[in-house]
């Protein structure tokens, strides 16, 4: 047998001898010399041409196991040189080049190859942009490996307190190690610069603050020690360049011009750079004030030399020749002083250095749960593509194995083999990493139109840019999916058996057996995974729907909020009273507006105040000397306005109660049937502690939920604002309409009352209930969107499977038709072969999806962790999809003619 191939740029006769189940080859009529350049040339010219060298044809069966290459064999002898490093990069790039023809002779399979790997490469990359700006970047200001955080050690645990300013400034003054400590802490305020008035976002900082963080003004000058001198007697300011170009038009003239925050007056003395956001990048800070003018920015009406009054946020810088370890050891040394000099003051404080970071520390272990949660989701994303890919890469090595038979017979070993298969798994990765990146910046747009709906969320902008760590990052990731994708395909290239290549059937020249297994088990991985997610998905959209369909007691729909501190803008109880009851009767002349009322708590906000009381016949509990129950002193006509029905009795009525009677309260009915439970709680009396005032119960109002939907019923009662005053009230307006239509409305009768008040927060109530849902809603978006991909791919994979199976059987499936077997049966045969996998990963799948479960209870609001509805749907899910994945070519199998399957090879 005689055949004719182009061997390099020459032309040579190869003879494939066959004798006795062994393999010889000629070239030229002679045996290659084992250490020759024919050799290396011969490789060459394969390595170049493979695909045009042999057309190989055998008439005399073989023994092809116990065949062997007399040119492999004399390869596999060959003494090392001193050039076999010359030879191994040769050796390489012959195998890059060939892994470029492959790649370009498949492209519909290497274009699928990518594009299902650049999601989730994509994915993973997405979120390490996230983690690496809010985790691991730190602050963008000079040096900042030397600025340090300095926190308190709270009496719950809690690692990241704050300081008084008495503790602040005994740090301040003894820290040696430390080129200065700077105090400061986020505040929002009220800005009016004669154009009415607007939320903005800053900090309250210690006169060293620029100093600290080793920044110059712009314009002007940084605020310096002698601003924090005489509490109140600063009212200077420093703004950022934003701010300077949008409400002062980026006037020159800026400097000693004159700012209103929280109606007090401010002189600017200086404009910071481009640029800078302050001590916290991710919080975009537009003005800084001195902390002696803390009053005036962030009234509390406690004194700034109050011990024990955590406030402040400290960071340091580090001197030149200090290290964190002995900085850690002289601040000890430090609290240890300050504890001698104040023990009954500072007795409990403890201190701790963490280097700064670009997000507040407190918002760290959040953000570090939820980055956590969506990374394990984004890895079993990328863990199914993998899976996925080296389902179709196997298919490939199959559609190989006479070339991978002739590579084998002419002496490549099993290490050739796999690195050559692994030299075009990398190139393929090499491919992911650019189709990642638009995936990245899609995601990052996502997440971030996904951030949580709060004020202070407003200035949330993290550095997102494509740097060189993301970069890097995202072809790393893609380089070991490269790899992992590609292992296996390898692995089943190095098991070609020669014997059958050489008889001519390609497709059964590799262990068949071995590709079963492991297409099989990368099926049943796919499926296990995508179970898992589904669960998951459902369990938090089940959550979810049975948060927003809990009726909370009272009428959510059609409500706008309006959060205001009147003590922020200077006004005392006389001037509150007269605005609320002005702006009320301005809101309710509009046609649009159904009701108006005011509380000092808004239910399901999360926050709660309570007092504590005594009911005769009832004792306090153990160690308290009355009965804590939570409050809510909220306007006349809050039950209408709120929907909120009343069982018993009236409201407080805008009436002022007589001289000499009780002053009226209503209660709910879990405190009146707790502590009236056999008779009627109208005219009842409690007396309120501390102030021994008595109060009289004229009205039981239906339960509701207070401060979360998953709360237990509880004691609760209503205080009117008449004679329970608080500053910091929120506006409840009931609308006919959509109620986002009446923000203007509300804004423009607060100008009209009051061009320089402006509210903490505007939003409808709807909105409002989304805040404590963000996380879990967050949370069931990105599982939802990762499980179906996966639940598409593991469809695409069990879909290659079983039709590489039918195509494998058609011969057997036209044998079973001519022997008299009904289509129906054939169908039932394939489908069962591709349910089996389906079943053994669901199986799995559900005990992983058991322990994933539970790791949510924490954040489930309603639902339980092992929900039924949960379970099922994800599992009617899997085997719907493994279902219509297997019956697409069952069907296929179906149509075979038994004549034309009897030819078929």
């Amino acid at each position: 047998m005689l055949e004719r191939g182009r061997l390099s740029q020459n032309h040579w006769a190869i003879r494939l001898g066959i004798s006795k189940g062994h393999l010889s080859l000629l070239v030229n009529g002679k045996r290659p010399y084992p250490g020759g350049r024919t050799r290396e040339r011969l490789l060459r010219g394969l390595d170049a041409d493979f695909d045009q060298l042999f057309t190989v044809e055998v008439r005399p069966p073989i023994a092809g196991r116990r065949m062997k290459s007399t040119f492999g064999r004399s390869f596999r002898e060959r003494p090392r040189t001193s050039s076999s490093r010359k030879t191994t990069l040769r050796t390489i790039w012959n195998d890059i080049r060939f892994g470029l023809r492959v790649l370009r002779r498949t492209p519909g399979m290497t274009l699928v190859a990518v594009l299902i790997l650049a999601i989730g490469v994509g994915a993973n990359g997405a979120i390490f942009s996230f983690t690496d700006a809010l985790l691991l970047s730190q602050p963008d200001l000079p040096q900042p490996d030397r600025l340090m955080r300095v926190f308190s050690q709270l009496p719950d645990g809690s690692r990241y307190g704050t300081f008084s300013y008495p503790e602040y400034r005994e740090l301040s003054s003894r820290a040696r190690a430390f080129q200065g400590l700077a105090a400061h802490t986020l505040i929002t305020f009220s800005l009016g610069t004669g154009e009415g008035a607007e939320i903005k976002r800053g900090e309250i900082v210690s006169g060293n603050y620029f100093e600290v963080l080793g920044v110059q003004p712009l314009l002007g000058r940084g605020l310096s020690p002698g601003d924090d001198q005489a509490e109140g007697g600063h009212p200077v300011a420093v703004i950022s360049e934003s701010l300077w170009r949008t409400r002062f038009g980026a006037a020159p003239d800026v400097l000693g011009g004159t700012v209103f925050i929280n109606t007090h007056p401010f002189e600017v003395v200086g404009v910071m750079p481009a640029g800078f956001r302050g001590a916290y990048d991710i919080f975009a800070s537009e003005l800084w004030a001195p902390l002696s003018m803390y009053e005036q920015v962030r009234p509390r009406g406690l004194s700034r030399e109050r011990w024990g009054w955590g406030w402040l946020n400290i960071t340091g810088r580090l001197r030149p020749d200090i290290t964190l370890e002995s900085a850690r050891s002289s601040i000890a040394g430090v609290v240890a002083s300050i504890a001698q000099d104040f023990p009954a003051e500072a007795q409990a404080l403890t201190v701790e250095l963490v280097p700064a970071a670009a997000i507040p520390e407190e918002y760290r272990q959040g953000t570090r749960g939820l980055l956590a949660f969506v990374m394990a989701v984004s890895g079993l994303l990328l863990l199914v593509a993998c899976a996925n890919v080296a389902s179709l890469m196997l298919a490939r090595v199959s559609a190989r194995g006479r070339e991978i038979a002739v590579r084998k017979a002419m002496g490549a070993d099993r290490w050739q083999l796999t690195r050559q298969f692994l030299t075009e798994s990398i190139l393929t990765a090499v491919l992911i990493g650019p189709a990642a990146l638009p995936v990245i910046l899609l995601t990052q747009q996502v997440l971030m139109w996904a951030r949580p709906p709060l004020e202070q969320f407003a200035a949330f902008s993290p550095d997102l840019s494509l740097n060189w760590t993301l970069i890097a990052f995202t072809f790393l990731v893609a380089l070991a999916a490269g790899v992992a994708f590609g292992l296996v395909p390898a692995m089943q290239a190095a098991r070609t058996e020669v014997a059958a290549a050489v008889k001519g059937d390609a497709s059964s020249a590799t262990s068949t057996r071995f590709r079963t297994r492991w297409q099989g088990g990368l099926v049943v991985a796919q499926v296990c995974v995508s179970l898992v997610l589904m669960t998951v998905a459902g369990l938090l959209l089940r959550d979810l729907s049975m948060a927003e369909s809990l009726n909370p007691g009272f009428n959510a729909d059609n409500l706008l909020l309006a959060e205001i501190d009147f003590q922020r803008h200077g006004y005392d109880e006389t001037r509150t009273r007269a605005f609320i009851r002005d702006l009320s009767e301005r809101l309710q002349a509009h046609s649009g507006v159904e009701g108006v009322s005011v509380a000092s708590i808004v239910p399901l906000a999360g926050s709660s105040d309570r007092m504590g009381v005594r009911i005769p016949g009832h004792e306090p509990p153990q160690g308290r000397s009355a009965i804590p129950i939570a409050v809510n002193s909220v306007g006349a006509d809050y039950f209408r306005t709120m929907g909120i029905p009343l069982k018993e009795g009236r409201a407080h009525g805008t009436a002022a109660p007589t001289p000499g009677s009780p002053p009226p309260i209503v209660i709910n009915e879990t405190m009146a049937k707790r502590y009236w439970p056999d008779e009627s709680a109208l005219g009842k009396r409690i007396t309120f502690a501390g102030e021994e005032i008595e109060a009289e119960v004229v009205g039981v109002a239906s339960d509701a939920k207070y401060s979360s939907l998953a709360e237990s019923p509880r004691s609760f009662i209503y205080l009117p604002f008449q004679l329970a005053y608080f500053a910091h009230m929120t506006v409840h307006v009931r609308t006919s309409g959509d109620p986002a239509r009446m923000r203007g409305l509300l804004r423009q009768e607060l100008r009209a009352l009051d061009g320089r008040l402006a509210p903490n927060q505007l939003m409808t109530f709807n909105e409002l209930r989304q805040i404590p849902l963000f996380l879990n809603r967050a949370m069931a978006a990105i599982t939802s969107a990762f499980g179906l991909l996966t639940l598409c791919l593991t469809a695409i994979g069990l879909y290659g499977m079983v039709s590489y199976s039918v195509s494998r059987r058609v011969r057997e499936i036209g044998i079973r038709l001519a022997l008299g077997a009904d289509r129906a049966r054939i169908l039932g045969l394939v489908v069962r072969s591709g349910m089996l996998y389906v079943v053994i990963g669901i199986a799995a799948g559900l005990v992983l999806a058991f322990f994933a479960t539970t790791l949510l209870a924490s954040v489930l609001v309603l639902a339980g962790v092992l929900d039924p509805p949960a379970f099922v749907g994800a599992v009617l899910l899997s085997l719907a999809v493994g279902l219509a994945a297997s019956i697409l070519p069952a069907l296929r199998a179906t149509r075979v003619d038994p004549i034309q399957a009897l030819r078929y090879e």
